[in-house]
């Protein structure tokens, strides 16, 4: 098998579509060894910010002298960004060992009652046997779509982690905040070690008490943890942070927007919080963890003339955070947005939210089953800007705007991990 037969084959169970549930994957890690039963896992869940918490804190951890496992999702530009060691990327050839090791697995276990493998269920399994053998202090493991069922949650894990709920991936989790929070509260173990960056009150309420039910100790960093910002621009910000067992001055990360300063606490707490297992991460590691911390397609300035930024928000909190970056960190005589979104999104809102800001604005189709076709993504952004031209390939709304853009112009790019995907490999 060559490395792209490996990713074909992983591809083709795309098809499967979303199937939530533990059966399968509990299944088909049995007939692997259970290979995840021994990893040391830090869990992060929550609506955005999961795969900017899960850097910062293997960011944090690797400086310190530890050795980590990442696993992540979706990637943006190839398969092996999912699966990290210390930051390396799995290599093409670990890959294709793995694949024809497990193929035979997920074929067996497609052909019982339990019905076929998933593609995140296979990629999560094939995730954990690599961890197995690869032997890293810690996994920081970042869940796939919402948390009681998602194939992640076949983890013990020493920390859950909740960055914040916000209405996404409804026709899975529910249409309301309570709903969609109480499926990503499923990652709380019994006595487990939760740290939440949730400000909304009814669902801390919501928190608290599935956490007393579960004898888990919940801290909050609104409540147990301060920080303030010091200075922001486009090279990145500093802060300090008043941590739940020290305080830090002037730390800096690249990543921009106010919402990184929130995750970057967070994932402060997360590495304090290991000093309830033994573990004590020294200053520096914090850092230095920070400050080296990179993560693509979030506010990533991929041009500079014109300005061209990348950013995978995908729905209304997204948006909003979004927006509110762009008018606080950049100036540009007009922006012109390139945008493609799911299906499954708050599409309305997301356009309301963002379209506003743009001279023009350019939607597309990124090549995914789950997009929004572009005659209906087109008829709805008409709504809210009558400025709107449509293009069925990515790369060929990126082309227009670049045509259309000045060296005073911002082209935003956003709307999907996707379209920012198919953005930036043709960038």
């Amino acid at each position: 098998m060559t490395y792209q037969e490996a990713i074909d084959f992983l591809y083709d169970l795309q098809r499967s579509g979303v199937k939530l549930g533990l059966k399968r994957v509990k299944k088909l890690l049995s007939l692997l060894g259970n290979p995840h039963k021994n990893l040391q896992v830090i869990h992060v869940g929550g609506t955005n910010g999961k795969g900017s918490v899960t850097t910062f804190i293997s960011s944090i951890l690797k400086e310190a002298g530890f050795r980590i496992g990442t696993y992540t999702s979706p990637h943006l530009t190839r398969f092996n960004e999912r699966i990290a060691i210390n930051g390396r990327q799995i290599k093409d050839e670990e890959i294709t060992s793995l694949v024809e090791e497990i193929r035979p697995q997920v074929l067996k276990v497609g052909s019982t009652s339990f019905g076929h493998p998933t593609f995140f269920e296979v990629t999560t399994a094939m995730a954990f046997l690599y961890f197995q053998r690869m032997k890293p202090e810690f996994v920081v493991c970042e869940v796939g779509l919402g948390g009681r069922l998602d194939a992640t949650n076949v983890l013990s894990s020493l920390i859950q982690v909740i960055t914040n709920i916000g209405v996404d991936h409804i026709d899975y989790l529910g249409n309301s905040i309570p709903c969609i929070a109480k499926e990503k509260a499923g990652i709380i173990k019994n006595s487990g070690t939760v740290i939440v960056g949730i400000y909304d009150q009814k669902v801390l309420r919501i928190f608290e008490r599935i956490c007393s039910k579960r004898n888990a100790t919940l801290f909050k960093i609104w409540r147990d943890m301060g920080w303030r910002l010091i200075s922001s621009n486009r090279s990145g910000q500093i802060f300090s942070i008043k941590g739940i067992v020290n305080r830090y001055d002037n730390l800096h990360i690249k990543l921009l927007g106010n919402h990184q300063i929130l995750n970057a606490v967070l994932s402060v707490g997360v590495v304090e919080l290991l000093r309830k297992f033994g573990i004590v991460v020294k200053e520096e590691g914090i850092r230095l963890g920070l400050a080296k911390a990179q993560l693509p397609g979030r506010l990533e300035i991929i041009r500079k003339n014109p300005l061209i930024v990348l950013d995978v928000a995908h729905n209304e909190d997204g948006a909003r955070a979004l927006r509110n970056a762009i008018v606080s960190l950049f100036t540009y005589d007009r922006l012109i947005l390139v945008i493609g979104i799911l299906k499954d999104k708050a599409i309305d809102n997301i356009l309301e939210i963002l379209t506003p800001l743009a001279s023009t604005v350019v939607v597309t189709q990124p090549m995914v089953n789950r997009a929004t076709e572009l005659d209906v993504l087109l008829r709805m952004a008409l709504r809210y800007n009558r400025n709107t031209v449509g293009f069925k390939e990515v790369k060929d709304g990126v082309r227009f705007a670049q045509a259309l853009a000045t060296e005073s112009t911002l082209i935003l790019i956003t709307g999907s991990h996707f379209t920012v995907s198919e953005a930036r490999n043709f960038l």
